[in-house]
């Protein structure tokens, strides 16, 4: 039955291929919905959060493998270009290690890519030795016994013990090699019988110096200026022998460096006595303070009392021995020196010391010094008899007196 005013139904299908415009809608607006609800599951609630684009690169082939679809094809063309990014693009991996290989000796690119290890340490050994260089030899991952073989295989000074520069100059036969530095130029003059070499050195005294030893007999005389010729014959001495020390003008440090040299390497501060007299308080104050030994500063005339002091104030702080002050007679040097010795000495304090200081007050400020050097408070109580003393000392150990005078 037909309504008056309306028009009867009628089906009217839309052209093929168009959409209802309301089913358009409706289907976009899901679309939308999806993807929001997604987005809020995936990020907790946080759909204000800005979502990064996720991008996957593309490897896009060289030009030149566009024709290649076979890997026969991509090993030959990479063989024939050197280019180890077309064997990356062979699918069977064995076939891929085998372009790299195949290409390896001509291209290092090549070798990083290289899985077989014995293969990588021929590759490393190639390469350092096309390029004169160490590099390939530290880049490959090599074991240290490879390494080491790769490196020598190019540069066999490299790790060579007593100087790289020595070890190069007499590899070429070029004392340039030695690049000025003293004692490679001499050994190497020394090793190759060559005096003339020692003319890379360019300081003269201690040019003739090397000249005197390759010759084996001092050539320091040829020297114009005193000064020189003394210094020439204070290093030879030094390489060769004492005997030599008399040659150099007396009085000057030259000759107190010489004899005090061979008096502290033979401990025997009596070779002193054969220096000048201008010069032989300092040989022996030189011996005393390296030595350690109180026979030197001992050695020194009573009239030279500074020279006598300064010795004993040198050997008691270099070597810590608070003992060595009790040869001062002035009180006021004296405390001085216990005080250098005990607080300000380079050393570590020898506990058996601080027993043979005689002064009590001294002698318990040397035991505190050494509980505080341990941070041991068994040394205050076991060495110091005085409570008091050893209260002091335990107090100082723990810091809580660091600030109060150490010896009143």
């Amino acid at each position: 039955m037909v309504h008056p005013g309306k028009k009867p139904y009628k089906y009217n299908p839309q052209p093929e291929g168009r959409a209802l415009p309301g089913k358009r809608i409706m289907i976009g607006a899901g679309i939308v919905l999806v993807v929001v609800v997604a987005v809020v599951f995936l990020l907790g609630g946080r759909a204000t959060e800005f979502i990064p684009e996720l991008v996957i690169p593309t490897i896009t082939p060289p030009e030149e493998a566009a024709d290649c679809n076979t890997d026969a094809c991509l090993m030959n063309l990479a063989q024939q270009e050197n280019n180890p990014t077309l064997c990356d693009l062979i699918l069977n991996e064995t076939r891929e290690q085998q372009c790299l290989e195949s290409i390896a000796s001509t291209s290092f690119d090549a070798c990083e890519q290289i899985l077989d290890y014995g293969k990588k340490v021929e590759c490393a050994m190639t390469h350092a030795q096309l390029e004169q260089s160490i590099r390939p030899c530290q880049r490959l991952g090599l074991v240290e016994d490879d390494r080491r073989a790769c490196i020598e295989s190019v540069d066999p000074c490299y790790f060579e013990p007593d100087g790289q520069n020595l070890c190069r100059a007499l590899e070429s036969g070029d004392v340039l090699k030695c690049e000025g530095e003293e004692s490679c130029v001499t050994e190497y003059a020394l090793q190759t019988g060559n005096h003339t070499s020692c003319g890379a050195i360019e300081e003269l005294a201690r040019q003739y110096t090397c000249v005197s030893l390759v010759m084996g007999e001092p050539v320091c005389d040829e020297l114009a200026i005193e000064r020189n010729r003394d210094y020439c014959y204070e290093l030879y001495s030094k390489k060769s022998d004492q005997n030599h020390c008399d040659q150099i003008t007396d009085g000057t440090e030259y000759e107190r460096r010489c004899y005090s040299y061979f008096a502290i390497l033979q401990s025997d501060s009596d070779i002193c006595a054969q220096v000048d007299l201008a010069e032989r308080w300092n040989c022996y104050r030189n011996y005393s303070a390296e030595t350690g030994d109180i026979a030197g500063c001992q050695a020194i005339h009573q009239l030279a009392i500074h020279a006598y002091y300064g010795c004993i104030f040198d050997l008691a702080l270099i070597h810590a021995d608070p003992v060595a002050c009790q040869d001062i007679d002035f009180a006021g040097e004296r405390e001085r020196c216990y005080s250098g010795s005990i607080y300000e000495h380079e050393q570590p304090i020898d506990i058996e010391k601080c027993g043979q200081v005689t002064s009590e007050p001294w002698k318990n400020a040397c035991y505190t010094e050494v509980a505080i050097e341990n941070n041991d408070t068994s040394v205050c109580t076991m060495y110091i008899e005085a409570e008091s003393s050893q209260g002091l000392c335990e107090r100082r150990v723990q810091g809580i007196l660091a600030n109060i005078t150490r010896v009143h």
